[in-house]
């Protein structure tokens, strides 16, 4: 059954090199119901031209010109434009699976969800597939309540795309509402949406296929956060306002909210870590790197471990401690040096450099205030919040960490 008429929205904008193959994998659609929504954001090259070309040779296919606003304006032009009973998003630079369409709508029609989501894989910038060979797609469909997608989530027993608008395909009822349209002149546009959409949909469905390909390109924001000032921020701040809406959400248990929230801050930690990282490697490669300097780093995970192995090789052993809330690692030498409580902390090496090398950000934030060993975040930070990046991710820390102490998620 193809009564319905899908909606395929792509934002265009400089993407000659790879436009190509993505209104390929579209017009080749084995579901062939469908409008082709282009929206030209400006490009500069010849992705336009391309454009046209397939526009002037198939008729489902519509280009709309716009100077240049972003992502999130071009998808939004994209949806006021379409006429499907369904809308699904792809990025110019990615392309779909033949049966992409045909699979996700029986997946909706089946199911009588709102929405449903499938299997996305990353590829190079020449579609080399980007994974580990042991992934494994059953074929079969899901349902699931919001309580349950999102305690799967939580469980990290399944990688899913979660954020992302694409990979997905909507029912046209979902934004009929003009308040569910990506935000504009931000960067991450997808989160707050995405997990918006979820929360209103009532029921999930999981096709457990790979149908969407995800480019990996070098110099894409995902690849760039840790360097940019306007980039960390905004991250911080679209994910503050993903956190304010799954609480003011009655679809999910606290429990759960909690779980979720603590989960989605990961990210910062994580992107925490890897500017430790850049900025002491930087500093031993400029030869600004004070080599008596004493440290004690939160965390002896794998993250922690890392950063000693990598970049304080060169430190004697006695002038570095790991700092641990797990009393099982307590006592052991990891490489040479202790591993201690933070109280042994406090008592004995306060004079050590403290550094949070794990991704639990947030509570050790929070841990070390409740303790009384920190009174300012800057404090964990190489130049102790003195550059312009360090401002910015100081800024986006302070704006989250208020809200999930507001909400409880921080105690």
């Amino acid at each position: 059954m193809q009564d319905d008429l899908i909606s395929i929205i792509i934002p265009v904008y400089n993407v000659e090199k790879y436009i190509t193959d993505c209104l390929n994998s579209v017009v080749n659609q084995s579901y062939t119901n469908i409008e082709v929504i282009i929206v030209n954001d400006g490009s500069t090259d010849g992705s336009s031209t391309i454009c046209e070309l397939f526009s002037d040779k198939y008729e489902n296919v519509k280009v709309f010109n716009q100077k240049n606003k972003g992502l999130s304006a071009a998808r939004n032009i994209g949806i006021e434009h379409s006429n499907g009973e369904y809308i699904t998003f792809l990025d110019s630079d990615d392309y779909i699976s033949t049966d992409y369409c045909s699979t996700l709508h029986k997946a909706v029609k089946n199911t009588k969800a709102l929405q449903a989501m499938c299997c996305m894989v990353r590829v190079d910038e020449g579609g080399k597939i980007l994974r580990d060979n042991s992934v494994s797609v059953s074929g079969d469909f899901t349902v699931l309540s919001t309580e349950e997608f999102f305690s799967l989530i939580c469980s990290n027993k399944k990688s899913l795309y979660y954020t992302s608008a694409c990979g997905k395909i909507f029912h046209k009822s979902l934004f009929t509402n003009c308040i569910n349209r990506f935000p504009l002149n931000v960067l991450f546009e997808d989160n707050w949406l995405s997990i918006k959409l979820f929360l209103e949909t009532k029921k999930i469905c999981l096709v457990n296929v790979e149908l969407y390909y995800y480019r990996k390109r070098q110099g894409s924001i995902t690849n760039t956060v840790i360097q940019d000032p306007e980039y960390i921020l905004d991250f911080c701040e679209q994910l503050n306002d993903t956190i304010n809406v799954v609480f003011g959400s009655n679809e999910i248990s606290q429990d759960i909210k909690i779980r979720f929230c603590k989960d989605l801050t990961n990210r910062i930690g994580f992107i925490q870590t890897e500017y430790l990282y850049a900025v002491y490697k930087s500093q031993i490669l400029c030869g600004t790197f004070i080599s008596d300097q004493r440290f004690a780093l939160f965390g002896a995970g794998d993250i922690g471990q890392r950063f000693r192995k990598n970049v304080l090789s060169s430190i004697a052993v006695d002038k570095i401690v790991y700092v641990d809330n797990d009393y099982r690692k307590q006592g052991l030498i990891l490489e040479g040096s202790l591993v201690i409580s933070i109280d042994d902390y406090m008592e004995n090496y306060r004079t050590h450099r403290l550094l949070v090398t794990m991704i639990y950000l947030f509570e050790c934030i929070a841990q070390l205030k409740n303790l009384n060993v920190i009174n300012n975040e800057s404090i964990l930070l190489p130049y102790k919040g003195g550059t312009v990046y360090e401002k910015a991710l100081l800024k986006g820390i302070r704006c989250i960490m208020g809200s999930l102490v507001e909400v409880g998620a921080v105690l």
